[in-house]
Parts: structure tokens; sequence; C-alpha cells
């Protein structure tokens, strides 16, 4: 079976599955657990519409993840079927051709099946680089970022985390003018990609500092 799983589905899969595994933790009840376990069930796979009956298959084995070593065992697994971002150091200079020794991230040493987005401060530039993927096209944004001393709620992965402000600038239609367009995001992009369930938040980011 060929990989099917993109990295923000494979993180809401186990997302379910931690759901599932403190269920039997906090309840003996056998009708809460089998409710949960339904919905658990039916959230997963509602993920996969075009799914065939050897990913359902797949995909309906979280039923069994009864205790977290369950879970850790089962996930290992799952990352076999999860593809991996194809993207390379040429391509992504490609994306910023008015940057002058970018310093791109070294890809090739990645495992880029744990990224939905690559993003990255670049010490020549000072400048903070964000890569992303829509419609199978390869999307750059550059920015200055200006790490917060306040936590929040990231405009990317929607959860807690300590954030930093990311704006991007343009120049204006008139002679000297410049608009800036931004948001709050992660200071730690590992952090923000782990915690991507889906692709809404980061599609919406990248639409508005364009």
């Amino acid at each position: 079976m060929e990989a099917f799983i993109h990295h923000a589905q494979y993180n809401f899969i186990r997302e379910q599955g931690r759901k599932l595994v403190g269920a039997y933790v906090t309840s003996q009840d056998s009708a809460v657990l089998e409710a949960i376990e339904s919905l658990v069930e039916d959230d997963v796979l509602s993920e996969f519409p075009n799914r065939t009956e050897d990913q359902q298959r797949l995909l309906l084995s979280i039923k069994n993840m009864n205790t977290k070593e369950d879970l850790d065992i089962y996930l290992e697994m799952l990352k076999a079927y999860v593809h991996p971002w194809k993207i390379s150091e040429k391509k992504i200079e490609k994306l910023f051709p008015k940057v002058k020794k970018l310093n791109v991230p070294e890809v090739d040493e990645m495992d880029l099946r744990n990224y939905s987005y690559l993003s990255w401060i670049d010490q020549g530039s000072r400048k903070k680089f964000i890569v992303s993927e829509e419609n199978g096209e390869l999307i750059g944004v550059q920015g200055t970022f200006t790490p917060s001393n306040k936590d929040g709620i990231c405009n990317i992965c929607q959860e807690h985390e300590s954030l930093g402000l990311f704006l991007t600038e343009k120049k204006g239609k008139e002679l000297g003018t410049y608009s800036k367009k931004g948001n709050y995001i992660c200071k730690d992009s590992e952090r923000c990609n782990d915690n991507l369930t889906n692709l809404d938040g980061l599609q919406e980011f990248i639409e508005r500092v364009q």
C-alpha cells in the first residue's frame, strides 16, 4: 500500500488516538468507551473520504489502541504511509530570487514527513522565511519576526504557544509608501508543525501575509 496520509492528517489521527487512550485511563464505563471509540472512528475516516478498503482497515485499527504503548506502536507503523514533502534546496532558492546567499535548511537531511511547512531565520538577511504548499505549488513568504514575551494562540496551528509577530512589507501604490501585513505565530516552527491537525490556519495565514 502506497503512502496516502499527509502530515497534518497524521497529527489528527495521533490526537484522536490520544483521546481514545485517555478515555480508557479515566473511565471503565463500557457505554462511554464504546461511544468515544465510535466518534474517533468516524472522525478519522472523515479525513479520508476516498479511502480504499485496505486504507480503511489500517485506519480503523486505531480502535484497538487502549494504552499509550499500543498507540505508539500504531503511530510508528502508520508513519510508513505518510507522504514525504517533495522539496529541495534549489526549489526553495527559486522562491526567493532577490535574496542573495540565502541560508536554506538542509532539507535532504530532514524527515519531511514531519512538516506541513518550513520556517527559519536567515542570519544574513535577519529575516524569517516560510515555505508552504497549496494545490501542488510551493509558496514562499519572507518578513520580520519579533518574539513576544507573552503566550497566546498561534494563527497557524491554533494552539496556545510562545509567539512572535511575523510581518511582511510591500510597496504601496504611491511612491514611498508601504503596507505591512502579519500576525502572531509560534516562535518554534517545529512545535507548530507538530501541533497542526489541519491546514486551514496555515493557508489563511499565508494568504494574509502575501
